[in-house]
């Protein structure tokens, strides 16, 4: 397969690093588009095929996937460029197909080519062709842990009892913002499972602030375990439930990853299904899931499916679940249990969540 990568960017000299070393077999690196310039071996070995210009790309009829690793004003033009030209493409640019992949899927149709998403966990390959194929029935809900990161740093809390901001500014796990990637790939995901366009501007995001050895302390007790969970549910009368917040799971919960070394995850329920399909991340993580599209591309893959459901969007306004909260008070009417200033509510509403917001230290949803 002769490829062109599109920016250098660190996922690309992992690939071209891949390729050198043949963990990317059968792949022939023929063009980087790239002003960057950089004496070091990644770059020496591929600056023979270094181009400025990307018609250059598009007119060589020998390409047959182009790797869009940028996320640029430019990006979406491109893609589009790409599979108009009957070119396969793998892109990592979420914020463009978060807003455009049912115009770009339709294109990817129309030219008998593949588009497929590059993300910290193979949500292309794995996810798409589940759909494609209609394979497991209706999809009711998903789980997802797609930034492993935040594991790495509630591990490091809870294994060296250091508090949040040290955590999360180590060096190795450190986190960085990724609140935008992280929104559009559960959009993504939505997207997909649901087969409805999603509006990215619904989902609801908490991140882990205001997380406290106290409250890990207290869940550790209580047999759970916590988790930055992307999650999205079909309520089929009001429509799609987007949401990214903290969530605990019992420990011996045997449906999740609950060791916080092994990444990212992806679970989801469907109606024709008791059991579920799991998948998560694996070696080599700088590669995503590149690897394994490439190899899917090789072995065939078209899209075949765009999105055609409309359904409505909301973030946490249609969850209806109980809550662990730090908190210096809340109303005794919503309280099932109390441990310190640490509460265990009764079952209520995303709503009421929100509107507790500006009393509430750290929560996280139980899952039951």
């Amino acid at each position: 397969m002769n490829i062109a990568i599109i920016g250098f960017s660190n996922n690309a000299r992992a690939i071209i690093e891949g390729v050198e070393v043949k963990f990317i077999e059968n792949v022939f690196i023929k063009y980087v588009l790239t002003d960057f310039h950089e004496e070091n071996r990644i770059f020496n070995f591929i600056k023979h095929v270094v181009v400025s210009d990307y018609n250059k790309i598009i007119s060589d009829a020998s390409i047959d996937t182009i790797l869009e690793l940028t996320d640029d004003e430019n990006s979406y033009e491109r893609i589009k460029y790409a599979l108009v030209a009957k070119k396969n493409v793998i892109t990592s640019s979420t914020d463009v197909i978060a807003k455009h992949y049912v115009e770009l899927a339709k294109l990817a149709i129309e030219n008998d080519v593949s588009l497929l998403i590059d993300s910290t966990i193979n949500m292309s390959t794995i996810v798409t062709k589940a759909i494609e194929h209609n394979i497991y029935g209706i999809t009711r809900r998903v789980y997802a842990i797609l930034d492993k990161r935040y594991s790495k740093v509630i591990s490091r809390m809870m294994d060296d009892k250091i508090p949040y901001e040290k955590a999360k500014n180590d060096p190795i796990y450190g986190l960085v913002d990724n609140k935008k990637q992280n929104i559009n790939e559960l959009a993504i995901l939505a997207m997909l499972c649901f087969d409805s366009k999603i509006d990215v501007s619904k989902v609801y995001y908490k991140d882990l602030e205001g997380l406290d050895n106290e409250f890990l302390e207290v869940i550790d007790i209580l047999g759970y375990r916590l988790r930055l969970e992307s999650y999205a549910s079909l309520h089929k009368d009001e429509g799609i439930c987007l949401v990214i917040e903290p969530v605990v799971h019992k420990s011996n919960d045997q449906r999740y990853y609950l060791d916080y070394e092994l990444g990212a995850m992806i679970r989801i329920d469907y109606d024709s299904l008791i059991n579920t399909i799991t998948t998560r991340s694996g070696g080599y993580e700088n590669l995503g899931s590149i690897r394994s599209n490439l190899k899917s591309i090789m072995d065939g893959h078209k899209t075949k499916h765009a999105p055609k459901n409309e359904y409505n969007c909301y973030g946490n306004e249609l969850i209806f679940s109980k809550y662990i909260i730090k908190a210096n008070y809340l109303d005794p009417n919503i309280v099932d249990k109390k441990i310190g200033n640490i509460y265990i509510t009764k079952a209520i509403s995303g709503a009421k969540i929100k509107e507790l917001s500006n009393k509430i230290t750290f929560y996280a949803r139980i899952d039951w």
